[in-house]
């Protein structure tokens, strides 16, 4: 609120910015074109609504330029809109769909995206590939480097197509299957910033699937309620739980087998324990390799080891959580699944531990408990 009385002389400078056509202003039309999505939801639609239409259209100009940069800060500013419209401006997803779901399936050079270069950049090989030459280093040997704007530009298109089904819920139905297509094809990518947003993706889809057929199906249902899944609801739970499980248990980023775990915090107190009941045996057995911190993501060399720190608070932090969750959505019932989990959490309770770990594994223990009520009496004791 406090920043709305400059918001129409910023959007003003914004709009030149946005105007701006050569290749050497491309990286100021992209910040430009960040910012106008954050001033939209500064302002929010009492200011934007003047401002939609000018500056959609103008945001649509910029894809037609060749920069992967402008379509990146693009992306990201459809999906700051498309949450402050949540669906009331059907023209937006007709418009920039299209181009989100063309930079998801565009192949990446040749579909490696990591090229071996030398300084001099050799032939058959795009110097615009090679990242972080340093004029110093002349003398150096080959080196590895990844061109890293295309990828920016398909894990923002990846986050928008999540935007778009989260902020217009059942009304996204008729782009659901084709949006699938796109995100299935991207399940094994090599690069984990695509794979960390697809993970949410997943999730915000499913929920157009579940508001669309199986909600309505439950509102009337009655007791038997939690027990119904639309056909084709069941269908795609079945696909995102196999992708899933498959994250939890062999992918080797943590930030995107977090975000795993979030999104299925996110489906189990909407689904219920007994649609999910098939799948519990395998997500206990990846819980129990992430609170064993011997799952593939968690192997690191000793030299990365101070920076993977905070990596390592986000990923337990979602495993507990989602603990917590599981416990919730199974009750009473979850004991014999916590008993192979809880001596496994008390490691982290041990003094040489750092004070976070421990405040965790008593926050995570606690909220297990709290939901197997009785049945919590074994692991209360020993604390």
């Amino acid at each position: 609120p406090a920043f709305k009385p400059y918001y129409h002389a910023t959007m003003q400078q914004v709009a030149a910015a946005m105007a701006m056509c050569e290749g050497e202003c491309f990286p100021l039309r992209a910040k430009a074109t960040e910012l106008g999505g954050i001033l939209a939801v500064v302002g929010e639609r009492e200011l934007f609504d003047p401002d939609y239409e000018a500056f959609v259209s103008q945001a649509l100009e910029g894809l037609k330029l060749d920069s992967n940069e402008i379509r990146e800060y693009s992306y990201g500013a459809f999906a700051n809109i498309s949450e402050l419209y949540k669906g009331e401006r059907p023209d937006l997803i007709q418009r920039v769909l299209p181009l989100l779901l063309e930079s998801c399936d565009a192949k990446d050079d040749g579909g490696h995206g990591v090229h071996m270069e030398s300084a001099e950049g050799p032939a058959g090989l795009p110097a615009a590939a090679v990242v972080g030459a340093d004029s110093d280093d002349e003398e150096e040997d080959d080196f590895f480097a990844v061109r890293t704007a295309w990828l920016d530009e398909k894990s923002s298109a990846v986050h928008c197509v999540g935007t778009f089904a989260s902020g217009m819920g059942a009304a996204f139905e008729p782009y659901l299957e084709r949006c699938l297509t796109s995100m299935a094809a991207l399940q094994n990518y090599f690069h984990e910033d695509v794979r960390q947003n697809l993970q949410p993706c997943l999730q915000k889809l499913f929920m157009v699937s579940y508001l669309a057929y199986t909600e309505p199906m439950r509102v009337n249902a009655g007791p038997a309620a939690d027990q119904i899944l639309h056909p084709s609801t069941a269908m795609l739970l079945d696909t995102i739980m196999d992708e899933y499980l498959r994250t939890l248990q062999h992918d080797d980023d943590k930030e995107t087998v977090a975000q795993a775990c979030e999104a299925l915090s996110a489906i189990c107190p909407v689904v219920k324990g007994f649609c999910l009941q098939k799948y519990l045996a395998n997500m206990m057995n990846g819980m129990e390799m992430l609170v064993s911190e011997k799952a593939p993501c968690q192997g690191q060399d000793e030299e990365e080891e101070e920076e993977d720190d905070d990596h390592d608070h986000i990923l337990i932090d979602a495993v507990s959580e989602l603990l917590g969750v599981l416990a919730a959505t199974w009750g009473p019932s979850f004991a014999a699944h916590f008993e192979r989990l809880f001596p496994l959490l008390q490691k982290f309770l041990k003094p040489s531990r750092q004070a976070s770990d421990r405040l965790m594994a008593i926050g995570c223990i606690a909220e297990c408990c709290s939901h197997l009520k009785e049945a919590a009496v074994p692991y209360i004791l020993p604390m």
